[in-house]
């Protein structure tokens, strides 16, 4: 039985960031990719879900920053969608000037944006003796 699994955004696929850690270990660069490309954490609650995804510099160009994201784990059981990512940070990994050097992508759930709204916030409302008045 074979076992494939792999992360994708939307229609692309992501770069494997084993070959891309040992390139750069083996020069000197720094590697703090590695522990979170290819990631996804979705805790329960308001705190935000995250993904780290590893992806070329073509795929990164193209998503939109501006727009959701579905994300897909696909495996041997068939595909995990996340739906409503948006895209939150993108880092170049590599070093300057390179033209190939990769996007290490941070995508965070819909409850990002929600923490940004302004429900349940407070406001200055006085009361005056004619109801309710807003205080300048």
């Amino acid at each position: 039985m074979t076992i494939t699994r792999y992360p994708m955004i939307g229609a692309h696929r992501v770069v494997d960031p084993g070959e891309l850690y040992a390139a750069h270990a083996a020069n000197g660069w720094p590697t703090d990719f590695y522990g979170l490309a290819n990631s996804i954490s979705c805790p329960v609650g308001m705190e935000p879900g995250s993904a780290w995804f590893l992806v070329s510099r073509a795929t990164g160009g193209e998503l939109g920053v501006n727009s959701t994201h579905s994300l897909k784990w696909v495996h041997e059981n068939g595909p995990t969608t996340w739906l409503n990512y948006i895209l939150h940070r993108a880092v170049l990994v590599g070093i300057d000037g390179d033209g190939k050097a990769p996007y290490l992508l941070e995508f965070r759930d819909k409850r990002q944006v929600l923490r940004l709204s302004s429900i349940d916030k407070e406001y200055n409302v006085r009361r005056t003796t004619r109801g309710y008045d807003t205080a300048t």
